[in-house]
């Protein structure tokens, strides 16, 4: 073989390992990784989600105004609900990207849309559960501060929550969407205990942002105008049990205790004599607590 032959044969053995050297490195950083972020989303097939909201309203589903608007918000797993739905494990979200950021709200009134209103999602909920089972469901809690709502005039409202998790694949989120809408009527409260239930739900607004001193004040302010209300009460000595006002927080035990012990027990999750057994312990724990102090 000629001595231009022997150099042609190495020119192409050189052009080879060049052209497997490129296909190599973009196998590594092209082909691999989409078959690791492949493999973080399982094949699944019949996904059937479905998004629920509720919140507590009054008469008719009415929210007065002044008061939050707390919502739970649950996205359900229907995927074959049978003894296999185990299996079903569907990844909606990761740590990092938690599920309910691929929330969206959208508020309208009359059909019309009014635009964002300051809904906050409470991070403590369910915050590390992500990946939804075959028939089960996990929720979390969003909420429109008081000050929003009274920036609202009275009427009909629909609030679209919508759940979508396009685009998140190569994070190893499974792709889905989902709606639903809420309807309810805004309007100022018309009587005492209509206003006192505002102050009611203002001080939920607080509890869950860790205000208890605001709490407190505002349930002050809801006995005021319905000085006999058990929950209210209730509701009150235990502000001023984790606030350590020990002789107000017994007073006010004391009051709805009377009133829970009067009732009999239905079919509700939490009858009269367990809440009555539950303040029972508050207030044998409280007078520990002041004979403590009367002793030192």
């Amino acid at each position: 073989m000629g001595e231009n032959n022997w150099e042609k044969v190495i020119i192409k053995d050189e052009v080879m390992k060049n052209i497997i050297f490129v296909f190599s490195i973009f196998c590594v950083l092209i082909l691999v990784p989409q078959r690791i972020f492949a493999a973080d989303i399982p094949e699944l097939k019949n996904v059937e989600l479905k998004l629920k909201a509720k919140t507590r309203w009054y008469e008719e589903k009415t929210l007065f105004k002044g008061s939050p608007v707390i919502v739970s918000v649950l996205i359900v797993n229907e995927s074959e609900i049978n003894s296999n739905s185990e299996k079903v494990l569907v990844p909606l979200g990761t740590s990092e990207q938690p599920w309910h950021k691929g929330l969206s709200f959208i508020l309208f009134k009359d059909k019309k849309p009014v635009g964002n209103i300051g809904i906050k999602s409470i991070e403590r909920m369910n915050k590390d559960n992500h990946v939804l089972k075959g028939g089960r469901r996990i929720d979390a809690l969003f909420v429109i501060a008081p000050e929003k709502t009274l920036e609202l005039s009275d009427g009909n409202y629909r609030l679209d929550i919508v759940f979508d998790s396009t685009g998140q694949e190569t994070k190893g989120i499974y792709p889905a969407k989902a709606q639903t809408s809420i309807n309810f009527k805004i309007r100022a409260p018309r009587s005492k205990k209509e206003k006192s239930r505002t102050y009611v739900q203002v001080a939920e607004y607080y509890d869950f942002e860790g205000m208890l001193t605001e709490k407190a004040e505002t349930l002050e302010k809801a006995l005021g105008l319905n000085p006999s209300d058990k929950e209210i009460n209730h509701a009150l000595g235990y502000a001023y049990f984790r606030l350590g006002e020990l002789e107000k927080s017994k007073k006010n035990f004391e009051i709805a205790l009377e009133y829970y012990k009067k009732l009999p027990d239905d079919h509700t999750t939490s009858p009269p004599s367990q809440t009555a057994k539950m303040i029972e312990f508050h207030l044998k724990e409280i007078n520990e607590k002041l004979g403590e102090q009367t002793n030192k």
